[in-house]
């Protein structure tokens, strides 16, 4: 009988030990792992139904929660008054009960959900108090004077305009077109957030490329102008009215082929515009004529002191 009790008593321990043992891997060990898992619609849940915080631009919402009466609670919102959507999607992206988060969604969702190590306190403060943790606002360095200006320029056209202030390096504008509305993705009826997510991804001018930063990326074009002048100006040779040679079209050195101008005829003050005059007019055979004077190791140094070549 003693015998048989003892054999139970440990048979009762190692079970005890395997449950302890599974239990406490599951809480500590893959507890992040399992609440991160797409699959885990609980932890979908949970997010879905916190006070999500804004995405702002001067102080105005862009992206924002609104309580609603489904299982949900909050119901994410993109644009406000004098806001497009549209003309900031490719910056906020989405946030969807069916396709997850993109852009600034993505990117800074720890901190919009309230999750983020810096918001330890308030994660504190809420366990005290046994409220929903709230998720803290993000705001942007965007002028929406300056978007708005690079968004009406670019009109219809597929492309992109960043503009960046050169002695802090704030991004004051960053559009990409054609612009499309965040809005039907985030609602809370799967099919139509799927809909919505499919006709997006499928558009055949894919207006889900942020084409400022990814995408169909383009090439430095015009902008590289800066860069040539700059290396000009270095170099010592060239000042702002240094005349150039700016011929309606430029034999382009060993090959059969030439350059001409975005427009007919040559650069200013006939085919010899100044360095200034040539930047003001983007003028292509006076800058490719100017390159070429400077030599390829000017031209390569000059780049690499604007970033070229490094991640």
């Amino acid at each position: 009988m003693k015998k048989s009790l003892t054999h139970i008593l440990v048979v009762g321990f190692v079970m005890f030990a395997l449950l302890f043992g599974s239990t406490s891997w599951v809480q500590f060990v893959t507890a992040d792992s399992l609440n991160n898992n797409p699959l885990n619609n609980r932890r979908v849940l949970d997010q879905l139904s916190r006070d999500r915080g804004p995405i702002l631009v001067d102080g105005k919402k862009i992206a924002y929660s609104e309580p609603v009466d489904d299982k949900y609670k909050y119901q994410r919102k993109y644009g406000s008054e004098g806001l497009d959507p549209r003309a900031y999607a490719s910056m906020t992206g989405y946030y969807s009960i069916v396709s997850g988060a993109s852009g600034l969604e993505r990117a800074t969702g720890d901190y919009l959900s309230g999750d983020s190590d810096a918001l330890f306190y308030d994660k504190v403060g809420s366990l005290v108090t046994g409220e929903q943790p709230r998720g803290a606002a993000v705001e942007l360095t965007i002028d929406p004077k300056v978007q708005q200006a690079a968004w009406d320029g670019l009109g219809n056209q597929n492309g992109a305009a960043v503009a960046i202030d050169p002695k802090t390096g704030k991004v004051l504008a960053l559009a990409s077109t054609p612009g499309w509305d965040p809005n039907p993705i985030a609602t809370h009826d799967p099919q139509k957030a799927q809909a919505a997510f499919e006709k997006l991804n499928n558009a055949e001018d894919k207006p889900a490329y942020n084409r400022a930063i990814g995408g169909n990326l383009y090439p430095p074009g015009s902008t590289f102008k800066v860069l040539v002048a700059a290396a000009a100006l270095e170099s010592g040779d060239y000042k702002p009215d240094s005349t150039l040679n700016g011929p309606a079209e430029l034999d382009l050195p060993q090959t059969t082929s030439t350059i001409g101008n975005s427009h007919p005829g040559a650069c200013r003050n006939g085919g010899h515009p100044s360095l200034a005059d040539s930047l003001a007019e983007s003028c292509n055979t006076s800058f490719a004529s100017l390159g070429m004077d400077l030599g390829e190791d000017a031209i390569k140094e000059q780049a690499e002191k604007f970033g070229f070549g490094q991640d």
